[in-house]
């Protein structure tokens, strides 16, 4: 059985009271005396970190309006920017820096799929690989990277930072740490934000270790065990854009709200199943939310796994939300400096 994916039915009164103020307070300047919460944002308030709302937080409502404007929207330009490049990398298939991470990801994986044990499969990237191919890809990645303080501490932000909008570093991320073995019917629904993979924990690897007495003496790197949990995500069937005045529609929020808790509720079940994926098509095991499954890699690669995974769950949590997988392009551009 799954756990639940948030803390949303314990924290939901305080997150509405959160939309409501974030709306008042970016509403002062006259020149956004109209504003109005979009369906993007209120996914965001209903899922960000509770730290991320209170006092001092990235979303905290009592910051300056404009600051908190820039701040609400700069989480919604994260989103934007994940799926546009993810689509720029599926028209692209075949773009990769490296293809040396790419069959070492799948030897890791036994050259099946994570998921469902499917053969053959292919190794997908986690965070886009579109992100920092180039320099142009960078530059547009470094605009967004501010958001990941909505959902980090100042130390994962520099180490995400180093990760992926590395000015000097291009393919930065094209590694075993940003890959994962999938399978074609596993992709499909991993691309529109479907389907969620959680980092539960990584520890090391109690049954590891190094072949000879000489390379036990050696400074090596010990393998580390990442344990993930697969989930179905709630899908909201609505455009990202679409306004929610926060105090005058509180019931559209609370709707959105009600229908992530009683989701969870139910065990997060597959809002449709095309591929086959949970009901185990081609004698494979039903995928289910709540199924755990562990890779093992080094120390070094295994922290750099989990924020990558982390980041990519809250993203596609606020986009299945606010079905912004769909439509990234009616989500907010960055802001230039």
């Amino acid at each position: 059985m799954s756990l639940p994916q948030t803390d949303l039915e314990s924290t939901k009164d305080f997150r509405y009271e959160c939309a409501k103020r974030i709306q008042a307070q970016i509403r002062l300047p006259p020149m956004y005396k109209d504003f109005r919460l979009q369906a993007v944002h209120i996914a965001i308030t209903l899922l960000v970190p509770v730290e991320s709302l209170v006092d001092g937080g990235f979303l905290d409502s009592n910051q300056g309006s404009m600051h908190l404007h820039d701040n609400l929207n700069i989480v919604a330009s994260l989103v934007r920017h994940y799926f546009v490049m993810l689509y720029k990398d599926i028209s692209n298939p075949n773009d990769y820096c490296d293809q040396v991470e790419k069959y070492a990801c799948a030897y890791r994986n036994k050259y099946r799929c994570i998921v469902t044990g499917e053969s053959p499969s292919w190794a997908s990237h986690i965070i886009p690989f579109s992100w920092n191919k180039n320099e142009a890809n960078v530059y547009e990645t470094s605009l967004v990277m501010g958001a990941c303080q909505a959902f980090f501490t100042d130390e994962i932000c520099n180490d995400l930072y180093g990760l992926l909008s590395n000015s000097d570093d291009f393919c930065s991320s094209d590694k075993q740490w940003n890959l994962i073995n999938i399978s074609e019917s596993v992709a499909a629904a991993w691309s529109c934000s479907s389907l969620g993979l959680k980092c539960l924990s990584i520890k090391p690897n109690d049954s590891w270790c190094p072949d000879t007495q000489e390379s036990r003496n050696d400074s090596i790197d010990e393998e580390w065990e990442v344990e993930v949990e697969f989930q179905w995500l709630y899908r909201r069937f609505r455009k990202p854009n679409e306004e929610m005045d926060g105090i005058t529609d509180e019931n559209n929020m609370e709707h959105m709200a009600e229908a992530q808790i009683h989701h969870e509720r139910m065990g997060c079940p597959p809002f449709m199943d095309a591929s086959g994926i949970a009901t185990g098509h081609k004698g494979c095991k039903p995928m289910l939310s709540g199924h755990t499954f562990t890779i093992t890699m080094l120390e070094k690669d295994a922290r750099k796994y989990k924020i990558t995974l982390d980041l990519r769950w809250f993203i596609i949590s606020a986009a299945a939300m606010s079905c912004a997988a769909w439509y990234p392009e009616l989500l907010p551009p960055p802001l230039e400096w």
